[in-house]
């Protein structure tokens, strides 16, 4: 395995809902720009750059986060820690 893979599988071991905001958001077909609209409506200040981190593996995500993100995309907060 290359280091940069390994590094990848690294990130992605901290954080485990970047994979399913992203799958929840293009279900819905959203921009991240759209996600980051609806999320702010939750009350958390989120840009399209934010969510790209998130979604790459690059940013973690606050408990206060996850919330919005559940909320804004009409899910349990438990469907974002499924693997």
């Amino acid at each position: 395995m290359s280091s940069g893979s390994m590094a990848a599988k690294r990130r992605e071991g901290t954080n485990v809902v970047g994979s399913r905001i992203k799958a929840l958001r293009l279900a819905r077909r959203w921009t991240m720009d759209r996600l980051a609209d609806e999320i702010q409506l939750h009350g958390v200040e989120m840009d399209r750059m934010t969510i790209w981190r998130i979604e790459s593996h690059r940013r973690g995500v606050s408990d206060i986060e996850a919330l919005a993100f559940a909320r804004a995309l009409k899910v349990d907060m438990n469907k974002l820690f499924l693997r």
